[in-house]
């Protein structure tokens, strides 16, 4: 409590004045003297007198004073966002009503800052759908589900630092345990992330009971050694019920009963998947009996209110574009379909068991009888290394090394590839990769991409194809605007001069799925579908900063491709990513002053100079 770290600043000091007390909890100087009264009102063996020179402690009665000093408590919040999560999580976990001098005492704050924080709290309450209820003489409370209120506690990961406060670490470890044991009897186990959100679940239940006084610690200790079981009667029926359902669909225990209809339904779904992706979805029995497992427990979890939270999510965006976006249209169909809400988090893993056939495909498509030439200096070292790791990715490839002097034998060799250290002054009529570009990433999913990517260009290198798509034209140095704004001025550009009707609402419409702002600044915004007349980034520096909420762009690289070429986002995010690595790099950009300077310090960033 606040009262209690003005009763110790005053007992470390001989005299503290009333303002110096009031700014350093950040109350004001009415609120301390409130507290100087409290505190005088408690007769635990010591007074506070106020003079000239401040107020000053004096203990009367040490063998009063030194148990009740001993059994204060110091935590304070001191940033507004501290305070917000920390009242949001406590207005959450109460049953009923609570009042602001109660959130004021818990806090160590004053009771017209709490208030100035609840009109804050009420507006990101109201966002997510959730209601600030007052009433006089009673308080304040959040009205609404179970249900929803774990959802709001699941999807912001601060508050879940609060729970140590009432289950310590050893009895939330003892908590997993016994999950754990539970889950390790069903038929079906959940993956990790599925498994943590069910730990997190359980001791939010737990915490709900200890703040309203039906459970203590020593009760819960003393059931710690049992089984789950035992732990669901320590909480009511609603909260009881509300554990059992989610555990139930975690471990496909409920499942949609028209099985047969949703397996058929998914099946003629893909189908036009497999035509734009060139996959086998639609005919995959093994996929499409995951995907239905999936979906039935996500349709249960969906209309029973239950969150699913991965923390992948943001990697298999930033990562696998276009199969995040192919499960974003997949989920949207699902929703229409089923009426039922799909989380960003529940798109992420859907997104995963569609990069299972769609790496098959390309899988399929490097079996085929390719013929590839590798090129170094002499024909050997490197080279015969770079073969053996080309002849996995490419199993049915002929594969052959030459030298940098046997131009007349490449070109009699017809490749459909080459891999070369360095560039050839022989014309090829096919894709040359530069080996250092690719060496230390050979990957079948990248290599598919490679080779649908470099067909018609002059690149030589994923660098110098990604150049390729930026130009002055879409090149812009923004001020401190706010984000959005930003995005809806460079994507309604790319909208008229690339042709792609509706591609600032694509755009938009995807970014609220689930942020395209990734590590150190990078933004790479784009629509959930490409349909543009060219390939294009458009590249706008903010060296100022932006309004925005969670991480702060600095630079946005926004994409537009032409229909049917949307491999090449694979490109584009194996290159940002690498950006991504170059803090110091990403800072220099940002002083760049226009595209020419920017080209040519992105360039010397991404060959490592």
């Amino acid at each position: 409590m606040r009262s209690d770290l003005v009763l110790s600043t005053l007992l470390d000091n001989d005299y503290t004045p009333e303002q110096t007390l009031a700014e350093s909890l950040k109350v004001s100087r009415r609120t301390i003297q409130n507290d100087i009264k409290q505190l005088n009102e408690l007769d635990s063996g010591f007074i506070i007198e106020k003079y000239k020179s401040g107020y000053r402690l004096s203990i009367t009665d040490s063998a009063l004073f030194q148990p009740y000093f001993e059994s204060l408590q110091f935590d304070v919040v001191d940033s507004q966002e501290m305070r917000l999560d920390k009242i949001g999580f406590l207005l959450l976990v109460y049953p009923d009503y609570i009042t602001i001098q109660f959130l004021a005492n818990e806090l160590c704050s004053s009771s017209s800052q709490i208030k100035k924080d609840l009109k804050k709290l009420e507006q990101l309450f109201k966002e997510q759908g959730l209601v600030l209820e007052r009433k006089a003489h009673y308080g304040i409370r959040v009205r609404a589900s179970l249900a929803e209120k774990i959802a709001w506690l699941l999807q912001h990961v601060s508050y879940r630092g609060f729970i140590t406060e009432y289950i310590t670490d050893s009895q939330q470890s003892q908590l997993s345990s016994l999950l754990s044991d539970w889950f390790q009897s069903c038929a079906y186990i959940p993956d990790i992330a599925e498994i943590h959100i069910a730990e997190q679940e359980l001791a939010l239940l737990l915490c709900m009971e200890m703040v309203s006084g039906s459970l203590g610690l020593e009760e819960l200790d003393s059931v710690l050694d049992k089984d789950l079981e035992t732990i669901k009667h320590l909480v009511s029926k609603d909260k009881r019920q509300f554990l059992e359902n989610s555990l139930s669909i975690r471990t496909r225990q409920q499942q949609d009963t028209r099985s047969l209809s949703l397996k058929k339904r998914i099946g003629e779904y893909f189908q036009t998947f497999d035509t734009v992706h060139q996959t086998e979805c639609s005919s995959d029995d093994e996929f499409l009996n995951v995907v239905c497992l999936h979906i039935a427990a996500l349709i249960e979890r969906s209309r029973k209110g239950i969150v699913s939270v991965n923390p992948y999510a943001s990697h298999i965006s930033k990562n696998y574009p276009v199969i995040y976006n192919a499960a974003l249209k997949f989920s949207r169909w699902l929703e229409e379909i089923y009426q039922i809400t799909i989380t960003s988090d529940e798109i992420a893993y859907l997104a995963t068991h569609m990069l299972v056939p769609y790496q098959k495909s390309r899988q399929k498509r490097l079996e085929q009888q390719y013929r590839i030439g590798v090129i170094c200096s002499s024909g050997g070292g490197i080279a015969q290394l770079v073969h053996l790791k080309l002849r996995r990715i490419f199993p049915n490839a002929m594969i052959q090394t030459f030298s940098l002097l046997e131009k007349q034998a490449i070109q009699q060799f017809q490749p459909d590839l080459v891999f070369s250290i360095t560039d050839i002054d022989c014309a090829l009529p096919c894709p040359v990769i530069h080996l250092d570009e690719i060496q230390e990433n050979l990957d079948d999913m990248s290599m598919a991409s490679y080779i649908d990517s470099f067909q018609g260009s002059r690149s030589r290198s994923m660098e110098d194809l990604f150049l390729e798509w930026l130009s002055p034209t879409f090149f812009t140095i923004r001020g401190k605007e706010e984000y959005r704004e930003i995005l809806a001025d460079l994507a309604s550009q790319l909208e008229v001069d690339n042709q792609q009707t509706g591609y600032m609402r694509s755009l938009l419409e995807r970014e609220d799925y689930l942020s395209t702002i990734y590590a150190h600044g990078i933004a790479i915004p784009h629509p959930m579908e490409m349909r543009g007349k060219e390939n294009i980034i458009s590249v706008c520096l903010l060296p100022r900063g932006v309004q925005t909420e969670g991480i702060h762009p600095k630079i946005i690289f926004m994409v537009s491709l032409k229909e049917g070429e949307v491999e090449k986002h694979q490109i584009i995010s194996q290159v940002l990513s690498k950006l991504m690595e170059k803090p110091l790099g990403i800072e220099a950009l940002l002083k760049t002053e226009n595209y020419q300077e920017f080209r040519y310090q992105l360039k010397h960033i991404l060959e490592g100079k």
